[in-house]
């Protein structure tokens, strides 16, 4: 529990100091970091994968979470709470951007769907 708190902690950090920040950054510099962390996660991700016994489980649960969450609109919902977010967080200075909400939705995935090694839906579980 106590790395998921420091998690939690460090993504508050990062995102408030990228909005301090982000326009003293030169659009390279963005386009790295942002290139570096799809990198990072893919890479991430194709190892969970790899480690799966059972890839039939594997392919129909992305495949029906993915209709789930088309069917309850769950990304325009949590795109909507990002925007009502920054619009709170801004206080009517109307400086926001469409990135504010995209960045909570891709930071919110992970702790909505919590796959880690300690989660029973781990890929590297025994599924039978």
């Amino acid at each position: 529990m106590f790395p998921t708190f420091v998690n939690c902690l460090t993504v508050i950090i990062g995102s408030l100091l990228g909005l301090l920040i982000k326009k003293r950054l030169s659009s390279g510099f963005k386009s790295v970091v942002t290139t570096s962390a799809g990198i990072v996660t893919l890479v991430i991700g194709m190892s969970m994968a790899l480690k799966t016994t059972s890839f039939l489980i594997m392919l129909f649960s992305v495949v029906i979470g993915g209709l789930i969450g088309y069917a309850l609109h769950l990304e325009d919902h949590i795109l909507h709470l990002g925007n009502w977010l920054e619009a709170k967080s801004l206080k009517g200075k109307g400086e926001g951007s469409a990135t504010f909400a995209v960045g909570f939705l891709n930071a919110s995935i992970p702790f909505l769907f919590r796959c880690n090694e300690h989660s029973r839906f781990h890929p590297s579980r025994n599924f039978r």
